[in-house]
C-alpha cells in the first residue's frame, strides 16, 4: 500500500495526466477545425480563381468576335465572304491559343479555319448563331482541323438589321486543360471543369476524358453523385465531403 507520501505523489501525478490530456484534446479540437477551415478556405480560392479564368477567356473572346462582326467590312453584304475571311484571319496571326477564324453566310454556309468553303449549317454552335444568339461549345474533337477544339460564333448583321453571316473563331482547348493542371489541391490533386447541362467534362489535366466525351458521372459514388447534382442544379455547394 502506499504511504500518504506515496499517495501525494500518485495523486498530483493523476492530475497532471488528466490535465495534459483535457489540454491535448483540447488542442486536437481546435488545431482540427482551424486546419478543416483554413483547407476549405484554400479550396473554394482555388476553385473560384479556375471559375474567373474560364469566365475572363470566354469573355474576352466574345467581346473581340462582337467587334469584328461590327466593322463596316464585314457587315457589308457586297464584299466577299472570302475577302472577309482573309481579314478576320489577319487578326489572329501568331497569336498563341488560337486555331483559326472562319465566316458563314445566312445559310451555315462558308469559309472554314482551314480555308475550305463548306456547308456546315448542322454544327450546333451555327444554329446557334444563325437564330440570332452568340454561343460557345464544349471542347470537341473537330474534324476539320484535327484538334481539341472550342467554338465561339455571334451573328453579323447588316446596316438595315438583317442578318448575313456568322463569324466564328476557334481555339485550342488543351490550353484550358493546361490551366488546371497547373493547380494543384492537396498534394497531387487538379480541379476540373464540367459542363453543369451535360455533366461531361470541359477541362481536366488529363485531356483524354474531355477528348472521349466522358462526363463527371461516369462510375461516380452515390455520395460525390448527391453533390454533382447539387452543382449542375447551379447551387453554389461550396465545400463538401463525401466518403467513396
Amino acid at each position: 500500500m502506499f504511504g500518504i507520501k506515496g499517495k501525494i505523489n500518485l495523486a498530483f501525478l493523476s492530475v497532471i495526466i488528466l490535465a495534459s490530456a483535457g489540454i491535448t484534446i483540447f488542442s486536437y479540437r481546435k488545431s482540427s477545425a482551424e486546419l478543416k477551415t483554413a483547407v476549405d478556405t484554400g479550396n473554394m480560392s482555388l476553385a473560384r480563381a479556375t471559375a474567373s479564368d474560364v469566365f475572363n477567356v470566354n469573355d474576352r473572346e466574345f467581346k473581340q468576335l462582337q467587334a469584328l462582326s461590327k466593322l463596316s467590312v464585314i457587315r457589308d453584304p457586297d464584299v466577299d465572304l472570302h475577302e472577309k475571311w482573309k481579314l478576320i484571319n489577319s487578326c489572329i496571326t501568331d497569336v498563341d491559343g488560337y486555331i483559326g477564324m472562319a465566316i458563314y453566310d445566312e445559310n451555315g454556309v462558308g469559309w472554314t479555319t482551314t480555308e475550305k468553303y463548306t456547308d456546315l449549317h448542322e454544327r450546333e454552335y451555327l444554329q446557334v448563331s444563325m437564330g440570332g444568339e452568340q454561343c460557345i461549345m464544349d471542347p470537341n474533337w473537330s474534324a476539320i482541323n484535327g484538334q481539341l477544339s472550342t467554338f465561339y460564333a455571334v451573328p453579323v448583321y447588316d446596316e438595315d438589321g438583317e442578318q448575313i453571316a456568322e463569324v466564328v473563331s476557334v481555339l485550342d482547348s488543351t490550353e484550358l486543360c493546361r490551366t488546371v493542371e497547373n493547380i494543384t489541391v492537396g498534394i497531387y490533386d487538379h480541379p476540373f471543369v464540367i459542363n453543369v447541362r451535360t455533366g461531361k467534362y470541359v477541362a481536366t489535366y488529363d485531356v483524354d476524358p474531355v477528348i472521349e466525351g466522358k462526363s463527371v458521372y461516369d462510375g461516380i459514388s452515390d455520395g460525390f453523385k448527391s453533390i454533382v447534382d447539387r452543382i449542375c442544379n447551379g447551387e453554389d455547394v461550396g465545400t463538401d465531403v463525401y466518403y467513396d
